[in-house]
């Protein structure tokens, strides 16, 4: 009778290690995934126009090789440099004749 009990708690024990084990894995999996464990530089790129085409998880390269992904896109809200100037022309109420 005792024997059956003690192989029973250690099956329920190897039962909630093995749980625990594949609730483990299942987190480093989406850690991996997100790139969690990467060291990343914020490197920010300001572009005249918008025909940049990047796109998330896009690859960034250097002469040929891979050194890096998109991981955000974000747009400014001043879209010109602060030294350009415009001037605004007048109309007049009426077309010319």
């Amino acid at each position: 009778m005792r024997r059956r009990r003690s192989v029973r708690r250690r099956n329920q024990a190897l039962g909630v290690v093995f749980i625990l084990l594949l609730g483990a894995l299942g987190w480093l999996t989406v850690a991996i995934y997100n790139k969690d464990f990467a060291s990343t530089v914020p490197v920010t790129l300001r572009a005249d126009r918008a025909g940049s085409q990047l796109r998330l998880n896009a690859d960034v390269k250097v002469r040929g090789m891979v050194v890096g992904s998109v991981r955000g896109i974000e747009t400014a809200a001043t879209a010109w440099p602060s030294n350009w100037s415009w001037t605004r022309r007048r109309r007049s109420c009426c077309p010319p004749t």
